[in-house]
Order: C-alpha cells, then sequence, then structure tokens
C-alpha cells in the first residue's frame, strides 16, 4: 500500500474511533469533544483523496479546534458534567492516541519526501494538527481520572500555539 492510501485508511480509523467515543459519550460536552476530532479526521482523509486523485491541490484545510475544545472543557468544568469514569474508555483513549501516533509519524515521513515545499509544509501541518489531537487526548483521561483544579485547562499543552 502506498503512503497516501496509508494515510487514508489511518484517518478513517480515527474517525471511527472518535466517531464511536462520541457515541459512548452521548448526550455531553465530551461527545462535542470526540465529533469535532472526527470532523478533523475527515478533513485530513478529504485532503489525501484530493491528492491521490491527482487534484493537486497542495496546501491542506487548515484551522484549529483548539479554541472549540478548551470551550467544551471550560462548560464541562463549569457545569460539573459527569463524564463516564472507565477504565475501558481511558483503554480507548489511550488506543486512540496511538492511532494519532502512527499519523504523526507517517505525515512526518511524508512531509520528508514531499518534493515541493508546499507539500512538506501541508505534512508538517498534518503533523502539528495531530499531535495537537493527542495532547487534547491527554486532557481526556486527565479529566476522567483525575480531579480538575482551577487553572487546569490553561496548563493544558495543547492550549498554546506551540504543540511541543
Amino acid at each position: 500500500m502506498d503512503d497516501l492510501n496509508e494515510a487514508m485508511v489511518l484517518e478513517l480509523e480515527i474517525e471511527r474511533c472518535y466517531r464511536r467515543l462520541a457515541d459512548v459519550n452521548e448526550h455531553t460536552a465530551m461527545a462535542l469533544v470526540f465529533n469535532l476530532l472526527a470532523d478533523e479526521a475527515v478533513k485530513h482523509y478529504e485532503w489525501l483523496r484530493r491528492v491521490y486523485c491527482g487534484e493537486r491541490r497542495e496546501e491542506g484545510e487548515t484551522g484549529s479546534v483548539r479554541e472549540p475544545i478548551a470551550h467544551l472543557f471550560r462548560r464541562m468544568m463549569d457545569e460539573g458534567v459527569d463524564v463516564p469514569d472507565d477504565a475501558s474508555l481511558v483503554h480507548r483513549y489511550r488506543m486512540v492516541q496511538a492511532f494519532e501516533d502512527q499519523a504523526v509519524a507517517h505525515y512526518a515521513r511524508m512531509a520528508a519526501q514531499a518534493e515541493s515545499d508546499a507539500m512538506k509544509e501541508s505534512f508538517r501541518g498534518m503533523v502539528a494538527e495531530d499531535i495537537l489531537h493527542r495532547q487534547v487526548l491527554e486532557s481526556v483521561i486527565q479529566f476522567v481520572t483525575e480531579p480538575v483544579y482551577d487553572g487546569w485547562l490553561e496548563k493544558a499543552k495543547w492550549l498554546s500555539d506551540d504543540p511541543d
């Protein structure tokens, strides 16, 4: 399987995982977080599909889910929303993190192999987005497993513009 096909399959799997997590957290702000992340995976897939089909649109769609997700976390903290604290769910969150890690490695490799500077930058942008998604998942895990305190959200790595 070539790199683009492999990346498309990976994005579809990531999307499916996020949708399942949204279903488990039905009717909560956490479901909205997972649906936003699933929508991001769909955007990645669509961009990859266009490149694969020869629609050499080199720039990917930009736009961060950082602020909408931060808003949802603030809402959950303010409302004291109950979220399932289930060890099997934490395991599922970690599985999606592993998929995001695979995507980061894959897009970094694709950026290194890209022929044009524009494609290199597009793949680097996808790396940054998937690092952000992974960090959001880490915050989800903290949110459901640890006590949340004032200032907790502001310390989340993904809330700053620097994903590292």
